[in-house]
């Protein structure tokens, strides 16, 4: 988005600095998340109004037809569209399938809801010479909606090697920019700098979003949020962030098995084309579906075998606790507290 829309202003003396020479434009942002709990009615009306907010066309489009009724978001863009001039536009799109996956447990209006998007993405198909650059985030690869038949222009990176570092700290940037973090960490925890370390690819490190990868990434918001208060010791920020994701909640709730979530089967071998094919969204495979949420990192045991297994101990702890939320499982505080001190306990023999 600054990119786009701002050029290099808040990029002078980084990479990008002297490789961007594009021109700025005016950028789309549309965030899904924030209508994800939103019924197919809401849904309609809110992407509706905000096209016509973030295109600035307040006083030329109307949100309403001659009944007094909301356009549709796929009118309205098209409506836009027409008028606007090849190439002058980016549009970046985040979480596209929070609103599909915050409705599983209802099917009249999950599939109203597929409807409103497939037409929607059909119009961004036909003026994608509209669009300078196109960008869209998600956690499923869901095979029914059209964004993913419409387009025969758009490239998956999910798992292409090049793109394997584009969302996580690796070692090598690790040690670069934050080693006097690290030394400071050390000092608040009275103990040495290569011991951090060695906890912090521990509990952070593993993630991986290619096959052929040759490096594992570590959670930025973790290690970032460790660093800024290391006193705390290192906890499992990630799943307070994101573990008990809506996507998983909300599988849950269609599922007549709580106990789908077996703990003791936290590594799976799949085949490759089984963790790279499209999924309807009411019927995603555990496991595959773990793996989207990032409970499973994908490690490559064959040309057509992969190994799904938790990345770090952040993760394995979370998988624990998604298990007993899963099965509505208490523990006990004397038994958390019997847990917390493992590790010592292990390390002092």
């Amino acid at each position: 988005h600054c990119l786009f829309a701002h050029g290099l202003a808040d990029f002078r003396g980084l990479a990008i600095d002297g490789l961007w020479q594009d021109r700025t434009y005016n950028v789309i942002r549309i965030d899904f998340s924030g209508m994800a709990d939103s019924d197919p009615a809401d849904l309609k009306n809110s992407l509706t109004d905000d096209l016509i907010d973030q295109f600035g066309v307040e006083e030329t489009v109307s949100p309403l037809n001659a009944e007094g009724k909301y356009h549709y978001p796929s009118d309205i863009l098209k409506k836009i569209a027409r008028k606007l001039k090849d190439n002058s536009i980016v549009l970046l799109i985040d979480e596209y399938d929070a609103p599909l996956t915050h409705h599983l447990d209802k099917p009249n209006e999950l599939q109203a809801i597929v409807q409103i998007l497939n037409s929607f993405y059909a119009v961004v198909k036909e003026y994608t010479r509209k669009f300078r650059f196109i960008f869209i985030t998600g956690i499923t690869r869901i095979a029914h909606v059209s964004i993913f038949s419409a387009f025969n222009n758009l490239r998956d990176v999910t798992f292409e090697n090049e793109y394997n570092t584009l969302l996580g700290f690796t070692q090598d940037e690790l040690r670069r920019y934050f080693d006097g973090y690290v030394e400071n960490a050390a000092y608040a925890l009275g103990t040495t700098k290569d011991e951090v370390y060695v906890r912090l690819e521990r509990y952070y490190d593993g993630f991986q979003f290619s096959m052929d990868a040759i490096e594992t990434l570590y959670n930025p918001w973790s290690v970032l949020s460790f660093l800024q208060a290391p006193q705390n010791g290192y906890r499992n920020y990630w799943y307070q962030s994101g573990g008990t994701s809506s996507l998983i909640m909300q599988y849950l709730k269609i599922k007549d098995n709580f106990d789908f979530i077996c703990y003791k089967d936290r590594e799976k071998c799949i085949k490759l084309n089984q963790l790279q094919s499209r999924y309807d969204i009411t019927n995603i495979p555990t496991e595959i579906l773990l793996c989207q949420a990032g409970y499973f990192t994908a490690r490559k045991e064959t040309e057509n075998i992969v190994k799904l297994t938790p990345p770090n101990g952040e993760v394995e702890e979370s998988l624990l606790d998604l298990y007993f939320t899963a099965n509505n499982i208490a523990m006990s505080l004397d038994v958390e507290r019997r847990i917390d001190h493992i590790e010592d306990d292990i390390d002092a023999k």
